[in-house]
């Protein structure tokens, strides 16, 4: 009886542990990495980005809606 109290009593004790997260800067990139201004052919990059991007935000969910119709109607 005396074992099952002090099994009891480990599992109670156990709680979540993890380690610490490490915090340093060690990360590599290219200096000016992020300066869009100095970017060639930028207004062409940019705004093949967002046009790419939003079309993908509409034709996606567009045509999965058409693809749950057509199953939906039996898909012949």
């Amino acid at each position: 009886m005396q074992r099952l109290s002090q099994a009891a009593s480990k599992v109670a004790r156990r709680a979540f542990h993890s380690s610490r997260a490490t915090r340093s800067a060690d990360y590599e990139h290219r200096e000016n990495m992020y300066e869009l201004w100095n970017m060639k052919n930028r207004k062409m990059k940019m705004g093949l980005a967002v046009g790419g991007t939003v079309f993908g935000g509409i034709a996606i969910p567009l045509v999965a809606a058409e693809l749950q119709f057509w199953k939906a109607s039996g898909g012949k």
